[in-house]
């Protein structure tokens, strides 16, 4: 037993727009993970969080242990950190739309965008992205760079962002999910009682034409 939750962690169950609780949670331990890089954001796809956590009806609490960490990333992929410009995290996002394996879930920052498609074939302009220290990234902008952390399987999807960029430091230094996870929640659960909290934070707004949730991606 790692600890506890009091929440469901849900992998498809939306708390709003595109994000699920499984998402954040799975993204905020990667940026967690990649803290002493300087990492402002990280993406995983839905398809990579293979199993939902969810509290018994009547109950208070779930109790997590290391086989649900396994159960849930079970394939060990690597964790890498890469640099981005506003404009290219501006693309990252949008591609996450079209195609959730380029990482449609995130941590680190909120955004809001344009659909001039429909739910179910959108064509998305990011317009506005914010870093949850406040910071607006310039979503045109190709100079300034942000570090933001991803999977190695989403980094290597034909076409992403991250093809042909190199990594801050090799695939067999990264850290490895699973592992990384069950070592971040027993910190987590040391330092508060047993308890693992579980972010259902909303992640975007749309601010005109259609909104896209989740479940038109599937």
């Amino acid at each position: 037993t790692l600890g506890y939750i009091d929440t469901s962690i849900e992998k498809l169950g939306v708390v709003g727009g595109k994000a699920t609780s499984g998402g954040n949670w799975v993204t905020g331990l990667m940026l967690r993970e990649t803290a002493s890089y300087g990492t402002v954001a990280a993406f995983y796809n839905t398809g990579g969080i293979r199993t939902s956590f969810t509290v018994p009806e009547g109950e208070e609490q779930r109790l997590i242990t290391t086989g649900d960490v396994y159960a849930m990333l079970p394939f060990g992929n690597a964790w890498l950190v890469y640099e981005l410009t506003g404009k290219e995290l501006a693309r990252q996002i949008a591609d996450g739309f079209s195609d959730q394996s380029c990482g449609d879930q995130m941590s680190g920052l909120t955004f809001t965008y344009e659909n001039s498609g429909t739910a179910e074939e959108p064509d998305i302009k990011i317009t506005g992205i914010t870093l949850s220290d406040g910071t607006e990234v310039d979503v045109n902008d190709e100079t300034k760079t942000y570090r933001v952390c991803t999977s190695d399987y989403n980094a290597t999807v034909k076409g992403s962002v991250f093809e042909n960029k190199e990594p801050l430091y090799p695939v067999s230094e990264a850290p490895i999910d699973n592992i990384s996870a069950m070592e971040l929640l027993r910190q987590e659960a040391a330092e508060n009682a047993g308890r693992i909290g579980v972010d259902t934070g909303e992640r975007d707004v749309c601010i005109a034409g259609e909104a896209v949730g989740l479940a038109t991606q599937h």
